[in-house]
């Protein structure tokens, strides 16, 4: 969700446009897909999945209807799957067991039925998925909803002569996601990590920027409130724009949860012959365990000057300007600082005013806060250098596949 409106009578939500329509449009279509595009809608599915479950968050209705393709056109690694439709989903945490029955019929994981489930219903759904994706049709059909449900309830899952046709690693998976016992049942993890996932699935190309590190190194230097505008401006971008740091970060993600750690990082770096520069460390700031997500990703590795246009920085910087009044205030920059105490938020967002405060009365209008986007490093930090003086993406991409370098243009 992009924005609200609101008039006398309605709220107006401004969501994310995917233009491609949904992936069970897709299948009518198609009547069933090849294995090579099962293989990129599942890898999609199940990342979302995997995200969603480390967060311990239960989706509950997953189902085709509720996957929307980025944009029209065939279905390969550039399409990109996007999951929609939180309006039932809970929060799961570990030994959490969930009561209501909710979900879609022929979607929905047997335990639901009983009322006894957790985070695992969501890998039977994604298992019913993959068997339409495979056949065209789903596992439990009937003429009415109370069929349905008693067929999914006894959870025999036949496969006809149609699967003949389907290799058996694909048959192996599926296998292992409509397992009615959700103890025996794989995680998305798991099934991320199964050959017909990572064999089948032609792979995003795996590139490497020899800059990557340092990038969000100094992503990380920058204060706060640039880094929540640098977000905002990620995610304003469109899909096609950022391909290449997608690929990148799909690349460096080796367990697929949407987070990257410093080994995957490191272990990324080596992998393409790279050296891992001294600034992995202090991208880290110690703290090993930490993690990056992708919009900070996208936000860290981003060529401003390509991507910082006039548009996106109003948008960003009326996400802050909460008076509407054309300038920034402390107490704006403040509800920034979540994780500091209040006394500590108010110093930091005085520093960052007095830094780039071209009037020096308290606040930042809107040329003082497109002049501290500009920059590249953080208040703090000397010797200001302006973005048209680095680069974020260089040409020497490397392929993790292999570590052989090629020649890349500026994305």
């Amino acid at each position: 969700m992009y924005e609200t409106f609101e008039d006398r009578s309605s709220t107006f939500l401004v969501l994310e446009l995917c233009s491609g329509g949904e992936l069970f449009d897709k299948i009518v279509e198609q009547g069933s897909l090849s294995e090579v595009e099962a293989a990129f809608v599942l890898q999609d599915i199940l990342r979302a999945v995997h995200y969603m479950h480390e967060n311990h968050v239960a989706h509950r209705d997953l189902k085709p209807e509720n996957f929307l393709f980025c944009t029209k056109g065939p279905i390969d690694e550039d399409n990109l799957l996007k999951l929609i439709d939180f309006g039932i989903a809970c929060e799961c945490k570990p030994n959490t067991i969930l009561k209501e029955v909710v979900g879609t019929p022929f979607y929905v994981a047997p335990q639901v039925i009983v009322k006894k489930y957790d985070l695992m219903c969501d890998l039977w759904s994604c298992g019913v998925i993959m068997y339409a994706l495979l056949s065209g049709s789903v596992p439990f059909n009937g003429n009415s909803d109370s069929e349905v449900l008693k067929k999914v309830r006894e959870g025999i899952v036949r496969y006809g002569s149609e699967w003949s046709r389907v290799s058996e690693d694909a048959k192996s998976l599926v296998k292992n996601l409509l397992t009615r016992n959700p103890k025996d049942r794989c995680t998305a993890q798991e099934a991320l990590e199964h050959d017909w996932i990572k064999l089948h699935a032609p792979r995003a190309t795996n590139k490497l920027q020899d800059d990557l590190v340092d990038s969000l190194s100094a992503f990380r230097r920058k204060n706060r409130l640039k880094q929540a505008a640098l977000s905002i401006v990620a995610s304003e971008i469109d899909d096609e724009q950022i391909r290449h740091l997608r690929e990148t970060f799909t690349a460096l993600d080796a367990n697929g949860d949407g987070l990257l750690t410093y080994i995957e990082i490191k272990t990324g770096a080596l992998k393409a012959g790279l050296e891992v520069p001294a600034e992995l460390e202090e991208l880290f700031e110690g703290d090993r365990d930490a993690v990056i997500d992708y919009t900070e990703f996208l936000a860290a590795t981003l060529d401003l000057r390509n991507h910082l246009s006039d548009d996106i920085v109003r948008v960003a910087f009326g996400m802050f300007d909460l008076d509407g009044n054309g300038k920034i205030a402390a107490k704006d920059i403040s509800k920034v600082f979540t994780d500091l105490r209040g006394t500590e938020r108010n110093l930091q967002s005085e520093d960052i005013i007095n830094k780039y405060s071209s009037e020096q009365d308290g606040a930042l209008d809107y040329e003082d806060f497109h002049k501290m986007l500009r920059s590249e490093r953080s208040p703090e930090a000397q010797d200001e250098v302006p973005v048209d003086r680095f680069s974020l993406l260089t040409t020497g991409a490397v392929d993790l596949t292999t570590g052989s370098s090629s020649d890349a243009t500026r994305t």
